[in-house]
């Protein structure tokens, strides 16, 4: 069983967003979402997006875990990649599974990435890498 690196404190209320959970972690500006173990379809992705970009309204660094990432198709990526540059300043990935790890190395491997994203082993890392942006 995989186990999630990062996780909601509980004194913080998540948004529930169809690609994954949520949160705004207010003391370091930093957004962190957990990947749900779903499908990635178009409608998915592009809710997800939409939603998330209401809900912070500007570009943010996020901390993703992308342990429970399922695979996906090349123009569910190809979405993903348009979506990142709306979305997002920088990307930090951690992942408590090797699985989770290639999928999200998956996103920019072929066309590099839209953002800075770098991959970290521990939160703090990833955290402090985030800070920069």
């Amino acid at each position: 069983m995989n186990s999630c690196i990062i996780s909601c404190p509980k004194h913080i209320e998540p948004h529930r967003l169809p690609g994954g959970l949520f949160w705004h972690d207010e003391q370091d500006d930093i957004w962190c979402g957990v990947s749900a173990k779903v499908k990635r379809t178009r409608s998915l992705m592009t809710d997800t997006y939409k939603e998330l970009r209401s809900i912070t309204g500007r570009k943010v660094r996020l901390l993703w875990d992308a342990t429970e990432a399922r695979p996906m198709d090349k123009d569910i990526r190809d979405l993903i990649y348009d979506e990142m540059k709306k979305t997002f300043t920088a990307i930090a990935v951690v992942s408590g599974s090797p699985m989770g790890l290639m999928i999200a190395a998956a996103l920019c491997a072929s066309t590099g990435c839209p953002v800075p994203l770098k991959f970290f082993h521990k939160e703090d890392d990833a955290r402090r890498w985030l800070k920069k942006f």
